[in-house]
């Protein structure tokens, strides 16, 4: 991560993702599925191939790591789906677009995990949905984020060339394109499709008004960042840069979907460790630049700062603006500037694919707030303090310069994808579980970061 982040870093906080919003306006109805009545089963003519039983389509598919994905983006069809400019052959070629909505199975015909999830509501079960079929063949389901793991299992990470590896070799002509097909074609746009993932510029739809064919890919997640927004996933292509930008996007838009396969669910997307007790191990670290001494632990394959991150820069504060805050919780950066704190330090700015590795690792998402917490300072009598078993030392810093919710909450930045795509993670006083967000809304805010060796 420190090489892509640093390169990222800096970039301008004004770069924008070619799968950026659009949509202003208009509630969305949940959509009503067509052929429910079709038959549920799936058959697989072969190890590389799987036909949807409900209307008979056949479609590539391809294991990558752990991972097996449907190669060709989904055109079952609905009723609020669309072909690119509406003409029948794009969605052949780049399968259908469609709504969060209709990803999500909003009406409740194939599952119940998604049914009321649409534009201008949150979904009833929250934010932490689990897996989510929503219109995917039956034993398939909406990516999570599955897409850090496919980039990982590439064999790049988030690195600037795994695009190239995953996208198809040839259709990726330019960075903006109109309809008229007379493009500039360039070939180093084009991808080398190392495993047959095979990722064509499909563009996007936006009320009607289509865009973005043959300069990117967006593909849902079942992610939902706010009551009109949820998570998508996706490369473009660029007149410099190439990287996978992980974006929030109007649920009402149009995009494509990538089904994945089901595996055994757990908590999180990374398993929890089913061994034994993870030992951590306790050491120390010596920033270079003002010479403080933090402790850190070693948990599993991860080192983090077992302390907050106190780096003073001109634009960084403390709770209250009080110094003894600082000595005790650490400094409070905005997004941008928490980043530089770990990267100028040739420290690691975690994401929150290491949030989840480390979730995993203390055993899972429902219980690592307990895990992770201090074992004193905490208001709520009932679930506030931890055990501090794993020597992570949460302390409840609250959100915001004026430490609101001091004392009984604590949020650590984290990077959520390509390009300027700031989160947090949250740890909550009043139960044991955790959770993470990405919201763009957040960005010149003030919160801690725990960095990575």
């Amino acid at each position: 991560m420190k090489c892509v982040l640093s390169t990222i870093f800096s970039l301008t906080a004004a770069m924008l993702a070619a799968c950026s919003n659009s949509s202003t306006s208009s509630a969305e109805e949940p959509s009503t599925m067509l052929d429910s009545s079709s038959s549920e089963e799936l058959s697989s003519s072969d190890e590389k191939y799987i036909v949807d039983g409900r209307d008979g389509q056949k479609y590539r598919v391809v294991t990558i790591g752990s991972q097996t994905w449907m190669a060709e983006n989904l055109n079952f069809k609905t009723e609020k789906s669309h072909c690119y400019n509406d003409v029948d052959s794009n969605c052949t070629k780049y399968g259908r677009l469609y709504t969060w909505a209709d990803a999500m199975d909003s009406a409740g015909v194939f599952s119940s995990t998604g049914k009321g999830c649409g534009f201008g509501a949150y979904c009833s079960k929250g934010h932490d949905l689990g897996r989510v079929r929503g219109i995917c063949p039956k034993g398939w389901h909406l990516p999570d984020d599955e897409f850090a793991s496919l980039l990982d299992a590439a064999g790049g990470g988030f690195g600037e060339d795994t695009w190239r590896k995953l996208k198809s070799t040839s259709g990726w002509p330019c960075y903006f394109c109109d309809d008229s097909d007379e493009y500039d074609m360039r070939d180093d746009y084009n991808g080398t499709d190392d495993f047959g993932f095979s990722i064509l510029p499909a563009g996007l739809s936006d009320r009607g008004t289509f865009a973005s064919r043959g300069a990117s890919a967006c593909f849902w997640m079942s992610v939902e960042i706010s009551f009109d927004e949820a998570n998508h996933r996706g490369p473009r292509c660029d007149s410099g840069e190439h990287y996978w930008a992980m974006h929030d996007h109007f649920k009402d838009n149009g995009l494509s979907i990538r089904c994945v396969k089901d595996e055994p669910e757990s908590s999180s997307s990374v398993a929890p460790s089913s061994s034994s007790k993870i030992e951590p191990i306790e050491g120390t670290w010596v920033d270079p630049r003002d010479h403080q001494t933090y402790k850190t632990v070693t948990i599993g394959t991860q080192t983090w700062l077992a302390q907050n991150m106190n780096y003073k820069d001109e634009k960084s504060s403390c709770y209250n603006n009080e110094d003894s805050n600082c000595v005790k919780y650490g400094r409070l950066y905005s997004w941008i500037r928490a980043m530089d704190a770990c990267l100028g330090a040739g420290l690691d700015f975690p994401s929150d694919y290491d949030y989840e590795v480390l979730f995993a690792n203390v055993g899972g998402q429902a219980i690592a707030g307990k895990m992770l917490k201090s074992g004193a300072g905490w208001e709520s009598s009932e679930k506030g303090n931890g055990t501090d078993e794993y020597l992570f030392s949460v302390l409840p810093t609250g959100f915001g310069t004026d430490g609101s919710e001091m004392g009984q909450n604590a949020y650590f930045w984290i990077y959520a994808g390509g390009g300027i795509n700031e989160g947090y993670v949250g740890v909550l006083g009043n139960t044991d579980e955790v959770f993470w967000s990405v919201d763009s809304k957040f960005l010149n805010e003030k919160l801690p970061v725990r960095c990575l060796l």
